[in-house]
């Protein structure tokens, strides 16, 4: 066995709103895009070699029953290692919810943290 590569696909309320600040504030691009109704079902957003795609609730409840009652954001926490990091932290200054302050790790990593509207750090 030989894993290639992981990509997160979260369950959001809104995957439009949640493309539209991951653009905005973070920079990614949307790759791909799946309508339903007024919305969308599904989206693939990247920046780099970082892909993570998102998943409305209706759409992957239908996918994966188990998930109708699930909660969605708040425990999980995604770790980008990027280059521009302080660029990144001056700009969003006063635009997102900054949740940590730029810090030095215990294992000397630079690190901050901002929520998205789903309540992802």
């Amino acid at each position: 066995m030989a894993l290639k590569r992981l990509t997160p696909n979260l369950m959001v309320e809104n995957v439009a709103d949640t493309v539209k600040f991951y653009e905005k504030a973070l920079g990614f691009t949307l790759q791909q895009s799946v309508p339903e109704g007024d919305g969308l079902a599904w989206a693939s957003v990247r920046s780099g070699d970082v892909e993570i795609m998102f998943q409305s609730r209706s759409s992957l409840s239908r996918e994966i029953p188990a998930l109708k009652d699930a909660p969605a954001g708040g425990a999980l926490t995604l770790y980008i290692r990027m280059e521009g990091l302080d660029d990144l932290y001056a700009r969003l200054g006063g635009r997102v919810d900054l949740v940590q302050e730029r810090h030095t790790t215990f294992h000397a990593m630079t690190e901050f943290a901002v929520r998205d509207p789903n309540g992802f750090l």
